[in-house]
């Protein structure tokens, strides 16, 4: 999968757990911009993006995600495609 097809990826599942329009998100967006996005729905998303690319996600790594565009490198490192 490419970068864009990750990212496509992650922004549906942010998309859907969220209810806002994937076309919101970019690889600039922090949970602060995210009504609802709080640690418990943090950990929701990252088991969904699991779940949907069959991958595991290091916790710490997650946690300390900044924006979306550190949890697509983070998956892409999961991925071994970076």
């Amino acid at each position: 999968m490419t970068r864009a097809e990750i990212f496509a990826v992650i922004a549906s599942r942010i998309s859907e757990t969220f209810s806002i329009p994937a076309a919101d998100i970019s690889e600039s967006t922090t949970a602060a911009d995210v009504d609802g996005w709080d640690s418990l729905s943090h950990v929701t998303l990252m088991l969904d993006v699991e779940r949907h690319l069959k991958i595991r996600l290091p916790v710490r790594r997650t946690t300390e995600a900044r924006n979306v565009g550190d949890l697509l490198d983070i998956v892409l490192d999961s991925l071994g495609t970076k």
